[in-house]
């Protein structure tokens, strides 16, 4: 048997056990496609009175959150005034600063309060109507609220390590 008749041979045997397994794996699909999937959740009347207690606490923790906005945007503004007028080494600071950064904070802070506003609402709809496309818009906002938060907190926690990390250069260089 010359080189070029083995090797001839040799792509013929490889071919065909590829076919072969294409060939299996396609009956498998198939016989996966026949089965029926079933998904489903049911949630028992106590999960649905815990949802409806969490709704209404939901929707009170949005609302002072809301109030909160609110003042933190008055303060803003007045603390601004307020160290303008004090005059002193308060002067050296811009007033309008107080305002930008209070108004920051209020924005940064206002998506997860309409998105806990929005989980308390159509989490109460869904129990009221018994409409599983409400549960699953109150999911939906509860999901972005946390995210949003949890990224926060990523940002936050980066930033503090940022700072201990530069007052250490900076204090091991003044030694």
């Amino acid at each position: 048997m010359d080189k070029i008749s083995f090797f001839y041979f040799a792509k013929n045997i490889i071919l065909t056990t590829i076919n072969k397994n294409i060939m299996e794996l396609e009956k498998q699909t198939e016989n996966q496609e026949q089965v029926p999937v079933q998904k489903g959740l049911n949630i028992s009347e106590m999960a649905m009175d815990y949802l409806y207690s969490t709704a209404k606490w939901a929707k009170f923790l949005s609302i002072l959150g809301l109030i909160s906005l609110g003042l933190i945007v008055v303060v803003g503004f007045s603390m601004g005034t307020i160290f303008g007028k004090l005059g002193g080494e308060y002067a050296a600071i811009p007033t309008t600063m107080f305002g930008i950064m209070y108004l920051f904070m209020a924005g940064i802070y206002l998506y997860p309060v309409l998105a806990m506003l929005k989980f308390a609402n159509f989490s109460k709809s869904a129990y009221l109507d018994n409409n599983s496309e409400n549960l699953t818009e109150a999911f939906r906002n509860l999901k972005g609220a946390y995210q949003y938060v949890g990224i926060l907190t990523i940002i936050g926690l980066s930033l503090y390590a940022l700072g201990i990390f530069v007052f250490l250069i900076f204090g091991l260089m003044m030694i």
